[in-house]
Formats: structure tokens, sequence, C-alpha cells
């Protein structure tokens, strides 16, 4: 059972001046890759900025130094396969850390990469905005993968276990039953095993082509910045998505992610505002918020509770839920009970999502 948040929302912020020391239980780790983009979209919150020159080491000490709680990463950019870094910061990869990676992609030269992300990413999010081909190049106002080019690609990243998910922000060419219908059989085609489905930042208040599905089974989560609903259509995953622009701004001083930022700076915001001491960050977090995945805009949002990994996913950047606590309940003692078999059963897996 979730719990309401209004006196959460409307609680008092913490002072943006102090040092934000207290994390939600899993908080997201979203490196910004240096490097460009090849697409120009309307909606996308990505700015370039110059990489300081101590940029790897800079990244390697953040890594190595985050307390435990951090051990869902997410790669983003820009477009990360049109960095030169982009197979350095791999490397610095340790999945004895990083338990649970994703990398968000256009797809650009992400063939090239396939044998680097082998081992290192374990979700693979292609944003792909439209199922026809012209139409998709028109929302990125560039040249992008064709059908064709992204069936290899998703059929390559198979190979060496790596899912993908696509994942496409509604708009006014997707927007109806048809549109929606006609997508997910385009990804299915080209070898997609979950779509997201995300509404444009702003309110967290589904579109009508979301209230189009509201028929079919679902499992829906909340927190005060992001909504995410998960639902079996046509055979397929689905995950329709909502957040707010900017989490942070809600979240007061609890640390819901953090972003390393092209120039080398980690915040706690993608406007890269609010800068946080990641040497001043310890083990506590807080236990009333848990299960955050970041997803991208930004951050991962790979929600996937068959795999242990959580709630929202909030597009831009993350998930996160917040569940009341049930009171304990006295056992009665069962002498000829029998030891039972050890159960993986249906409590902690709903259906699950991905970024």
């Amino acid at each position: 059972m979730l719990k309401r948040y209004d006196s959460f929302v409307k609680a008092p912020k913490i002072n943006e001046e102090k040092i934000f020391e207290t994390t939600i239980m899993n908080p997201n780790l979203s490196i910004v890759v240096p490097g460009g983009c090849n697409g120009k979209c309307d909606f996308c919150f990505w700015k370039k900025s110059t990489p300081c020159g101590n940029y790897l080491e800079k990244l390697n000490n953040v890594l190595t130094k985050l307390p435990s709680q951090f051990y869902q990463l997410s790669l983003t950019g820009g477009e990360p396969t049109l960095s030169p870094h982009l197979e350095s910061i791999l490397n610095l990869i340790d999945k004895k850390i990083f338990k649970h990676t994703v990398l968000t992609s256009n797809g650009a030269k992400l063939i090239d990469f396939v044998s680097h992300l082998e081992g290192k990413i374990d979700h693979v999010n292609i944003s792909r905005h439209h199922y026809k081909d012209e139409i998709n190049d028109s929302i990125f106002k560039s040249k992008m993968l064709t059908k064709e080019e992204l069936q290899h690609v998703a059929n390559e990243l198979n190979k060496v276990g790596i899912d993908v998910t696509f994942s496409a922000v509604l708009n006014e060419n997707l927007s109806t039953q048809e549109d929606i219908h006609n997508y997910i059989q385009f990804a299915k085609e080209c070898g997609a095993s979950q779509i997201f489905f995300r509404k444009p930042h702003g309110t967290l208040e589904p579109t009508e082509v979301e209230k189009a599905y509201e028929s079919y089974k679902s499992s829906e989560y909340h927190c005060p910045v992001c909504r995410t609903k998960n639902q079996l259509i046509e055979g397929i995953k689905v995950a329709w998505k909502a957040s707010l622009e900017e989490p942070s701004k809600e979240l007061g001083g609890t640390i819901y992610e953090l972003i390393i930022n092209e120039n080398g700076d980690v915040t706690k915001d993608w406007e890269g505002q609010m800068r946080v001491d990641y040497n001043k960050i310890n083990e506590k977090y807080d236990k009333g918020l848990y299960e955050c995945g970041g997803d991208s805009g930004g951050s991962c949002g790979y929600d996937d509770s068959d795999r242990g990994y959580g709630g929202c996913g909030s597009s831009i950047k993350s998930g996160c839920g917040y569940e009341e606590e049930k009171p304990k309940r006295k056992k009665k003692k069962n002498k000829n009970k029998k030891k039972k078999s050890e159960d993986y059963g249906s409590c902690g897996s709903s259906i699950s999502s991905s970024c």
C-alpha cells in the first residue's frame, strides 16, 4: 500500500546552502558523458559544456568514494557514443560496486561499442521518438538510425546479454492508440524487450493516450516527483512515465540522485546549480524513501522489480517509491509446521520496467 505524499511535499525545505548528506535508500548516479550530440530535440535538457582538464581522474575519485547506497549507475549525454571518453569511462566501472548499469543512447555509434559494453552495461535505452524513420528524424532534427540499423544493433546487444528498451517522448505524432499500436509493433520487430512512453516534463497527470489503456492490468508507483505505470500491452512490457522538470527542487535537502556533469561538477540537480561535496555523503539514508531508479533524460529509470530494481524511474532522471510501514503481527507457533521450500514469489516482483 502506498502512502499519501501531501505532508511530505509540503514539509519545510532544507536550506540549499547546507551540505547534503542524506540520500534516499538507493539514489541513482548519472554520468553526463562529454562529447556532444547529433540530435537537436526541442525537449532535451542537455547543454554542451567543456570537460575539465582532469575529467577522468575526477570521475574516478567520485566513483570510488561514494557510499554503498550508490549502486545504480547511468551513462547519458548528449550522445555517449560520440564521446572520445566513453571507452575510458566504461573501464572505470567496477561491477562489484555498481550492480545496475544503464546506457542511454540514440544509437548513433552504438554498434561500435557493443564489445566494450559487454560486462559493464546491463541495459541499453535507445531514444526513438516515432516508428517512422522520417518523423523520428524530424523530431531529432538530424538523420538517425533506420529500422534496419536498429534491428542490427539490438540483435548484437542481445547476443552479449544486454537487453534493449526503446524510449519515446509522447508528442503530437505519438498520441493515439493507433500510434501506440504501431510503435509497439515496431519495437518488437526491432528486438526491444520493453518500451518507455514518457510524458514531457511538467506534471504527473496521465496523458489521454495513457488513459486509453486504463482497462489493462497495471502496477503503479508514485513519489513526490515522478510516476510510473507498468503494463503488459500486446505482448511487451510498457512503462508510462511522468516527472517534474527538476525533481531536486521538490525534495529539498535529500539527495535523490547525483549527476556528474561534463565539466566535472557533482550536483544534485540537472541544471548544475546545486553542487554536492561527495566526500561528505555517508552511509546513512532516509529510510522513508526507497527504490529509486534513475533514468535519464539522464538517468536510467530502469525499474525491473524481477531483478530487484524498483519503483518509478522518473524520466529525466529517476524514480522512487514510498512505502507505508505495516504493523507487525504475532505469529502462532506451529510445532508440526514443515520447513517451506525457498520462495521467490510475487511480493517483490511487480511488472518491471526499464529506461
